[in-house]
C-alpha cells in the first residue's frame, strides 16, 4: 500500500493508491482504487513540481461524448493548475511491456508489422479527434486497450511546459528538439525509434548534432526505408502518415537523401552539423574562446556560409566577445538544451542559483548581464508557465532581468556617485554582489521581503542600531528601501543601494558614536578641570583666612573678651534696673489689693 501522503490531499481523501506503476521526468503514476468499496481501479498521474497539464487538451479529453479507442478515458483531473489527472486503468500493459514480451522469443514480423500500423492508427486517431499533435512520445506512453486487432491508446499527457533534453537517456529525442521545437513530427521520428528497437532490440543510436542516424545492419529486408524514413534527421523531409502507411501497403515510399557537410575542426574534434559544434563550444568554454580568437572565426563564418548555407546565425555576433559569440552561436542551433555562458547555466534557475551562491557566482552573474548574455539566453526553450511555448518571445523571465537589472543598477550608480565624497569607490566584488541582489529581486519577487526583514532585524539590535541609525543618508536609502513597492525599479535600486552601503554606513556609523563618545570624554574632562580649580581656589581661600586668624587671634580674642564683659556689664545693670521696676509694680498691685479686700470685708458687716 502507499502512503496517502504519496498523493496530493484533494486525490488522497477520495482514491486509495495500490502500487507504484511508472516513474519519468515529468510525472508519477499509480495504481489506486476509489474509497467507499468501488472495485474499478484508476491510474493517478501527478506532475512533477512546476509542471502541468495542458488544460485546454485536458478540456477537450474530457469533452468527448463517445468513449475513444485511441485515448484514455479522463476520469477527473485539477482544473485549478492541471497538475494531476485521474485516468482509466488499462490492465493489459504499455507498449514497451509488448516490446519486452516480444524480444524474448524470435522476431515475428508480421507482429512487428502490426505494432507499426496500430502505431500510425493511435497518432492519427489522436489527432483526427482531438486536433492536437502528439509530439514525442515513449513506449510507455502507449497503452495496450485490445491485442486482438492490436489497439493502443495514448495516455501520457505532456506537460505543457518545454522539458530540457533528459541526460544520459538511451531513448534518443528528435532532432529538432535540439533547436527547441517539437510538433507532429517528432512522433513519426519516435515511431522509427520503436521500429529500430523491434529490429534489433535496442533504441537507435543517435547523439544530438549528428547529421544521420546510424542503422548499421539493423535494417532487415524490407525495413530499411521504413527506419530512413522515418529516422530522417531535417523533420520537413521526414516521413508521416501517409508514407507509413504505403510501406504497410507494399509500396516503396521516397526518401530524403542525408545532407551532409564537410566537417570543421574544433580543438582536434570534427564537427559535421552547426549543433554538434555548438554544444562542444558550450562544453569547452576556454577551449572555444581561444579557439575564436586564433582565427575560428573566420573558420566558422566560412564554413556556415559555404558548407551549410545557413541563414539563422547573424554573423555579425561573431564580432562580439568571444562568450557572446558562443551564446548567441548555441541559441541559434541548440535552442532546446539548457544556455550556458562560460560554462555555468544562465537559465532562470542556474542564474538564481548563481546569484545566491558566493563571489564566484556573483561575478559570473555581473559578467553575464554585463555582456548582454541574457538575450541569447532567453532565446532557448524554458518551462515556465509564462512562456511555455518559449519561441518567438523569449523567456518572459530572462527577458525582464535583462532588461531591468541594467535599470535598477544604474539607480544605484547614480546614488553611488551622489555620495562618492562620503563613502568612497565601491570595490568590484561590491558591485557585483548588488548586480546579484538585483537579479534576485528580478527573479523572486519574495527577496524583496527578505531583505526588508533583514533591515528590520538590524535596527533592532542595540549595537547596530546605535552605530549606524546616526547615519543620515542611510536611513534615507533605508526608508526608501522599507516603504516603497517592491515592484517598482526605485525600491529595488534603494534596496541595492542599502545593501551595498551597509558596510560603509557601519563603519561612518562607528566613527559617529567614536567621536560622539571622545566629544563626551572631552566635556566630562573639561567639567572636572572647571571643578578641580574651583576646589583649589576655595582651598587657597580658606588656608589664607586660616592663616590670617591664627595670626590675628590674640588681638581678636582681647577685643572679643572686652565686648563680652562690657556686655555683661551692661547686662547686670539692666536687670537690676528691671528688678526694681517690677517688685515696685508688684508691691503696688497687693497694696491696692489689700485695701480693696479691706473694703469689702467692711461693707460686708
Amino acid at each position: 500500500m502507499i502512503p496517502r501522503t504519496s498523493v496530493p490531499w484533494t486525490l488522497g481523501g477520495r482514491y486509495a493508491p495500490e502500487r507504484f506503476l511508472l516513474q519519468n521526468e515529468e510525472c508519477d503514476l499509480y495504481l489506486a482504487y476509489p474509497h467507499g468499496g468501488d472495485s474499478t481501479a484508476v491510474t493517478l498521474r501527478i506532475y512533477r513540481p512546476g509542471l502541468s497539464a495542458d488544460p485546454a487538451l485536458l478540456e477537450r479529453v474530457a469533452g468527448l461524448i463517445t468513449v475513444e479507442p485511441y485515448t484514455t478515458k479522463l476520469i477527473d483531473y485539477d482544473r485549478a493548475k492541471a497538475t494531476w489527472l485521474v485516468q482509466e486503468f488499462l490492465p493489459l500493459g504499455s507498449l514497451r511491456d509488448l516490446m519486452n514480451f516480444m524480444h524474448r522469443g524470435p522476431f515475428h514480423e508480421e507482429r512487428a508489422r502490426e505494432v507499426v500500423a496500430a502505431v500510425t492508427r493511435c497518432l492519427v486517431g489522436w489527432q483526427n479527434t482531438l486536433g492536437h499533435e502528439v509530439g514525442d512520445f515513449g513506449p510507455e506512453d502507449l497503452l495496450v486497450r485490445q491485442t486482438e486487432p492490436l489497439v493502443l491508446a495514448l495516455g501520457h499527457h505532456r506537460a505543457a511546459q518545454w522539458a530540457a533534453l533528459p541526460d544520459g537517456s538511451p531513448w534518443p529525442a528528435a532532432p529538432e528538439t535540439l533547436e527547441g521545437v517539437r510538433g507532429a513530427p517528432a512522433a513519426w521520428w519516435t515511431l522509427g525509434v520503436v521500429a529500430h528497437e523491434l529490429l534489433t532490440g535496442r533504441p537507435a543510436v543517435f547523439e544530438p548534432g549528428d547529421a544521420a542516424v546510424d542503422l548499421g545492419a539493423a535494417g532487415r529486408e524490407g525495413w530499411e526505408p521504413l527506419l530512413a524514413g522515418l529516422l530522417t534527421v531535417d523533420p520537413a523531409a521526414r516521413w508521416g502518415a501517409a508514407e507509413v502507411r504505403s510501406w504497410l501497403a507494399g509500396a516503396a515510399p521516397d526518401v530524403a537523401p542525408v545532407r551532409r557537410y564537410a566537417p570543421v575542426e574544433f580543438a582536434g574534434r570534427s564537427h559535421a552539423t552547426p549543433a554538434a559544434l555548438a554544444i562542444d563550444l558550450t562544453a569547452r568554454p576556454g577551449a572555444a574562446e581561444s579557439w575564436l580568437r586564433d582565427g575560428g572565426r573566420n573558420r566558422l563564418a566560412a564554413w556556415l556560409d559555404r558548407e551549410v548555407r545557413d541563414e539563422r546565425f547573424d554573423r555579425g555576433w561573431l564580432d562580439k566577445a568571444e562568450p557572446v559569440a558562443v551564446a548567441a552561436f548555441a541559441a541559434a542551433f541548440t535552442a532546446g538544451l539548457r544556455p550556458r555562458y562560460r560554462g555555468m547555466a544562465i537559465d532562470a534557475e542556474g542564474l538564481l542559483d548563481l546569484a545566491r551562491g558566493g563571489s564566484s557566482g556573483h561575478h559570473a552573474v555581473a559578467d553575464a548581464v554585463a555582456a548582454g548574455a541574457l538575450a541569447h539566453a532567453a532565446r532557448h526553450r524554458c518551462s515556465h508557465p509564462r512562456c511555455p511555448e518559449g519561441t518567438a518571445g523569449g523567456c518572459a523571465r530572462l527577458l525582464e532581468v535583462e532588461a531591468e537589472v541594467p535599470v535598477v543598477m544604474a539607480e544605484v550608480r547614480a546614488v553611488l556617485d551622489r555620495l562618492y565624497d562620503i563613502v568612497g569607490p565601491v570595490s568590484a566584488g561590491t558591485w557585483e554582489r548588488g548586480v546579484a541582489a538585483a537579479v534576485e529581486l528580478c527573479l523572486v519577487p519574495q527577496a524583496a521581503r527578505a531583505q526588508r526583514w533583514r533591515l528590520r532585524a538590524e535596527s533592532l539590535h542595540p549595537l547596530r542600531r546605535a552605530a549606524i541609525g546616526r547615519v543620515t543618508w542611510w536611513s534615507e536609502q533605508r526608508r526608501k528601501a522599507l516603504k516603497g513597492n517592491a515592484g517598482e525599479v526605485e525600491t529595488r535600486a534603494a534596496i541595492v543601494s542599502v545593501l551595498l552601503l551597509t558596510s560603509s554606513a557601519d563603519e561612518a556609523g562607528r566613527q559617529l558614536a567614536e567621536e560622539s563618545r571622545e566629544e563626551f570624554r572631552r566635556r566630562r574632562q573639561e567639567l572636572t578641570d572647571q571643578g578641580r580649580s574651583v576646589l583649589v581656589r576655595a582651598g587657597r581661600t580658606a588656608e589664607s583666612l586660616w592663616f590670617e586668624l591664627r595670626l590675628r587671634y590674640p588681638a581678636i580674642r582681647t577685643a572679643v573678651t572686652r565686648v563680652l564683659v562690657e556686655r555683661s556689664e551692661s547686662g547686670l545693670s539692666r536687670g537690676q534696673a528691671g528688678w526694681r521696676h517690677a517688685r515696685a509694680r508688684w508691691q503696688s498691685r497687693y497694696g491696692r489689693w489689700r485695701l480693696d479686700r479691706a473694703e469689702r470685708r467692711r461693707v460686708g458687716r
